[in-house]
């Protein structure tokens, strides 16, 4: 059994990606008023993984070939794929199919994928120097940058380490969850796939729920 399967929460709102991790930091800022609310940006995250049963290999990168054709679907273009490098941050485009498949098994300790043209206006967002944050940090240490690519409209994948390779934390400008479910739907043949909302999968029994009871998230499983 293979499957794939992607953890969401949207909308979530910037508040809710806050670098400070103090669970009472919001209750002695204040709660904020109906007005401010209601007008904060909401955005989505999530997270792909995969594993591989058969082998007993668990990662997003063990399945390359269903992920890009997924991503493919999924994600806006332009692509652009940045890793470190000897001098600095390596940047390449990715075109299509290729090139994403070529992301998704970079061996890299950690990698960007920053998709689409930051239609939001990015004042000034040198996308080298801020993902130089995120590959150079952990992604809670580097929060502000995430939220600084939101704001200018951009999309981005981080890659995480797993136990053979690695997943995908998401972070959107706009909600996923149905699209991610669509493009399943459409390329996954003899492959589960599951779209889940992260509140059902907050244990680590649950994210590997496949190793346990795959019939626990039926209800999530999409149908192909």
């Amino acid at each position: 059994m293979q499957v794939v399967k992607y953890f969401f929460e949207e909308p979530v709102a910037l508040e809710m990606l806050s670098e400070d991790t103090d669970p009472d930091a919001r209750r002695r800022a204040g709660a904020p008023t109906l007005e401010e609310f209601l007008g904060a940006p909401e955005y989505a995250r999530g997270y792909l993984a995969a594993s591989d049963l058969e082998t007993g290999r668990i990662a997003a990168s063990v399945l390359p070939e269903s992920i890009a054709l997924i991503l493919d679907a999924v994600l806006p273009e332009p692509r652009r794929h940045f890793t470190p490098g000897v001098t600095g941050i390596s940047f390449t485009g990715l075109d299509g199919i290729d090139g994403l498949r070529e992301a998704l098994t970079d061996p890299s300790e950690r990698s960007v994928i920053v998709c689409g043209a930051g239609d939001r206006g990015d004042n000034g967002l040198s996308l080298p120097e801020v993902v130089g944050d995120l590959i150079e940090h952990d992604i809670r240490e580097a929060l502000s940058s995430v939220v600084r690519l939101l704001e200018g409209g951009f999309l981005v994948l981080v890659s995480e380490p797993s136990h053979d390779g690695h997943d995908w934390s998401v972070f959107s400008p706009r909600p996923l969850a149905d699209d991610m479910r669509t493009a399943m739907a459409e390329h996954l043949r003899g492959i589960s796939g599951y779209v889940i909302p992260f509140r059902r999968a907050r244990a680590e029994h649950r994210f590997y729920f496949e190793q346990v009871d795959p019939e626990i998230y039926d209800e999530f499983r999409v149908t192909t």
